[in-house]
């Protein structure tokens, strides 16, 4: 039934082998998982693996395994699986040590390098303590740093607490808010399209919300243009999240950078567990455009709800089973690592700009 099944992927699903037509969603599930495919190409359980892998990931990378964590390096595992049962535990090891050593890699390197973390804040005074908690972790990392927040329109007391953020450490962090010339204003209440919506959540997908976060964004990129533009990277934040950002993830991003000139930017593969679904899912399936995919916008809801659809359907899974990096036009999942030079170059838009 599992042959079938991926005959039919490969020929664009135009046989019928049910009473009703094979799905893209039920062929793609109809590929054995990385976890049955270790107990059948290496004889290995699941948890014997994970155990193990908990141990190796102490030891190298001083943090204990998670969900995620766990796929990743089960992938990797698979790539080149052991000839033999008895060789699992040197294959693991050797998997390891190389994820070890391009984090190192980039350790050292980033000890030379000057970075810009950036992001938008609002209504999020409840995170402004984590968040500074989260730059001055992976700022430690890099010869220099810098954070540069855009926030505007709170009323839950966010701007205080960033404004006090920045008084206490004049060297590191910058406050705008409706001008990269103008920086640490004490109050920033906008009107018109960049003023709160009708959305309390400020989560629509509607153009009014896009446009405002383009132009807010754009904010912090002119003003790293004019102040940073010779260091080295930019890190752009969601800095409403409340999730783990792993050293070793973003270190691995920049060892990624590192290995291949032409790629200028590294978003995360950001997981967000679904309660009703029991699984995670892609995290932010607006900002993702495949390399393959012509169209990069949406005239309606109904286009926008399907790209969702497909991007938490398909794409989470082609994420949870095969971990390396993949080509995009677009992408962000919350973290983005940029080269500093295209970053400058660039701007932020949305569908009418065009």
């Amino acid at each position: 039934m599992r042959v079938w099944c991926l005959l039919l992927l490969v020929a664009l699903l135009t046989l019928v082998v049910r009473p009703h037509r094979l799905t893209a969603t039920e062929a793609f599930e109809a590929v054995p998982s990385p976890e049955e495919r270790l107990q059948q190409t290496c004889g290995i359980a699941y948890r014997s693996f994970v155990y193990y892998l908990d141990m190796a990931m102490h030891e190298r990378l001083h943090r204990a395994s998670d969900v995620l964590s766990q796929q990743l390096f089960l992938d990797r595992f698979l790539q080149k699986p052991p000839d033999s049962k008895d060789a699992w535990h040197g294959r693991l090891t050797q998997v390891m040590d190389d994820f070890a050593s391009s984090v190192e890699q980039a350790r050292t390197h980033c000890r030379k390098r000057r970075v810009v973390f950036c992001g938008l804040m609002r209504q999020a005074a409840h995170l402004v303590g984590a968040v500074r908690t989260r730059v001055e972790t992976l700022g430690a990392l890099f010869a220099d740093y810098h954070v540069v927040i855009v926030e505007n329109n709170s009323t839950d007391g966010t701007r205080a607490q960033l404004l006090a953020w920045a008084a206490e450490d004049t060297e590191h962090v910058t406050i705008l808010c409706d001008s990269e010339f103008m920086t640490n204003q004490s109050e920033c209440q906008l009107e018109g399209v960049l003023a709160r919506t009708d959305d309390p959540t400020h989560k629509s997908n509607e153009v009014t919300r896009i446009r405002k976060m383009s132009t807010l964004r754009n904010l912090y990129v002119r003003y790293i243009s004019r102040h940073f533009a010779k260091w080295d990277h930019v890190i752009v934040l969601d800095l409403d999240l409340q999730g783990t950002l792993f050293e070793d993830g973003l270190l691995h991003a920049v060892h990624t950078l590192d290995e291949d000139e032409s790629v200028d930017v590294v978003a995360a593969n950001g997981q967000l567990w679904n309660p009703l679904l029991g699984r995670y899912g892609y995290y932010d399936s607006f900002a993702f455009v495949g390399h393959d995919q012509v169209r990069t916008y949406w005239t309606d809801g109904g286009e926008k709800q399907l790209h969702d659809w497909y991007v938490h359907d398909r794409i989470t899974a082609r994420l949870q089973r095969q971990h390396e990096p993949m080509s995009v036009r677009s992408a962000f999942g919350g973290c983005a690592l940029y080269r500093m030079r295209p970053f400058v170059h660039a701007a932020y838009g949305h569908a009418r700009d065009k």
